[in-house]
Parts: structure tokens; C-alpha cells; sequence
């Protein structure tokens, strides 16, 4: 499954190249046009979905883009075809695509990869997790003061941009670098393979279900905001999460 599944991602992500700094149009998901859709990500997820079925007929398939299938099913992909689309459609390279298997309510593999860096994250449950197949560790960063971090706000809606203010400031303050980089598949994969030593962000399940595991086989922890353990599901909702080494995570969530 794993090979498939890279396959889909690679396969995917010539897709997504080949309309990076020439979209013919963006559409939007949403009245305020602020949650954006690309014929880049729809005509990935096809492919992704594509190889996917083809091998594995009897899976069940979660896509952003197309929706939701037997998801009753032993197992289940969930797929992000193009996690950053703002960045994409303002030809910043912070985009990546996303896939992970869920089997009986757990999430086994997860897959991320990168265009632009052409960076292949990927991790089996039990099995550690690799960068274009090196092992990943977490960062032993110890103190927030010595940390480099990412710390998002969602901006989709105004409901939680005071938070996410909050929080930059916050940081901003007792750590030693922060960047915003707008994609949170990209900054979970920097924290599993030691870049940054932490990221705070809002995102759903579909989005955090392939990073979460390589974060936590790279060693390291990926919690909501409060602590509590991210719960697999097939809604949409928003969850403020953690990602970070095993050392600052009690230091960020008590703060």
C-alpha cells in the first residue's frame, strides 16, 4: 500500500506542477471567497483517486474535493490533493500533496510530498518515519526560548483570527525564530524532520491525518491545543492542534 500510495502522490504532483504560475481560473468553496479550489486540486484528487480504486476497489476514499465514499469500509484514504492552495494560486512554492490510510479508525500510513523541494515524507504506524527515504527525528529543543516555530491563525473566518493573534504574539515573544508559512501539512512535515521545533495552527482531521502520524513516528507529539489526543473523523471540524518534540510540548500547551 505504501508504494501505491507514493505512486498517487508522485503521479499527483506532476499534475499540480503543471499548473503552478498559469492557473486559468480560481473558484472559490464558499460566499466570502476565502476558502479557494483550483482545476489544480480537482485534477489531482482524480488522479489520486484514480490509482487508488484501481489497486484497491473495496477502499474507501475521503477526498476534499470529491467528497466521501464507503467510508464503512476497512479501510480508508483521506487525501488533501493540494494542502496550501493560496500559496499556489499566488505562486509562493508552499504546497504539498497529502494522503493517509485509515484502518479501523487508526490512521497506519501517511504520505506527503513536496513539489518544489521534491521532499517524500512518509511513515508506517510502528515503523519510524523517512525524508526521501533518511530516517526523520524531531528536534531536542528544549526551551522556548532557543525554538524556531510556525504559528498560524485560520483565516478563512474571522471567528478565530484573535486566537491566532494571540498565540503569534505570544511566541513571538519567548521564542527565537516564528515564520507563517500558510500550509500545515508542510509545517508538521518541517517539525517531524527537525526544521522547526514546533507549530500551533488550525486545520481539520483530512488535512492533520498523514503529518500527524509521520510527526509522531519521527518522535514527535501532536495534540490539540489543550492537550488532549486528536480524535479521527469524518467531519469538518476545526481543531486548534500542536505539533512539536516531546521536550517543549508540556511548555507550550501550559503556557
Amino acid at each position: 500500500m505504501l508504494e501505491t500510495g507514493i505512486q498517487a502522490a508522485l503521479q499527483a504532483s506532476k499534475v499540480v506542477e503543471g499548473y503552478f504560475g498559469h492557473l486559468p481560473t480560481v473558484g472559490y468553496k464558499d460566499p466570502l471567497h476565502r476558502d479557494l479550489v483550483t482545476m489544480a486540486d480537482k485534477k489531482s484528487e482524480e488522479v489520486i483517486k484514480e490509482i487508488i480504486l484501481s489497486h484497491y476497489p473495496h477502499h474507501g476514499f475521503w477526498g476534499e474535493e470529491s467528497g466521501q465514499h464507503g467510508l464503512s469500509n476497512e479501510y480508508v484514504w483521506i487525501v488533501d490533493p493540494l494542502d496550501g492552495t493560496t500559496n499556489f494560486t499566488l505562486d509562493l512554492p508552499l504546497y504539498s500533496v497529502s494522503l493517509a490510510l485509515m484502518h479501523k479508525n487508526e490512521i497506519v500510513l501517511g504520505i506527503v510530498y513536496i513539489p518544489k523541494t521534491e521532499e517524500l515524507f512518509y511513515a508506517e504506524r510502528g515503523r519510524g518515519a523517512f525524508g526521501n527515504d533518511k530516517k526523520l527525528a524531531v528536534s531536542n529543543t528544549g526551551s522556548l526560548a532557543q525554538a524556531a516555530c510556525s504559528v498560524e491563525y485560520w483565516s478563512k473566518d474571522y471567528e478565530h483570527i484573535e486566537q491566532g493573534l494571540a498565540d503569534f504574539t505570544f511566541f513571538a515573544r519567548r521564542t527565537k525564530k516564528i515564520r507563517s508559512l500558510s500550509s500545515s501539512i508542510l509545517e508538521l512535515c518541517f517539525v517531524a524532520k527537525g526544521s522547526l521545533d514546533f507549530c500551533v495552527l488550525d486545520t481539520y482531521f483530512l488535512d492533520l491525518a498523514a503529518a500527524k502520524l509521520i510527526v509522531e513516528e519521527a518522535g514527535g507529539r501532536c495534540t490539540l491545543s489543550d492537550g488532549q489526543p486528536v480524535k479521527p473523523g469524518f467531519d469538518r471540524r476545526l481543531m486548534r492542534i500542536i505539533a512539536s518534540n516531546a521536550a517543549l510540548h508540556p511548555q507550550i500547551v501550559t503556557r
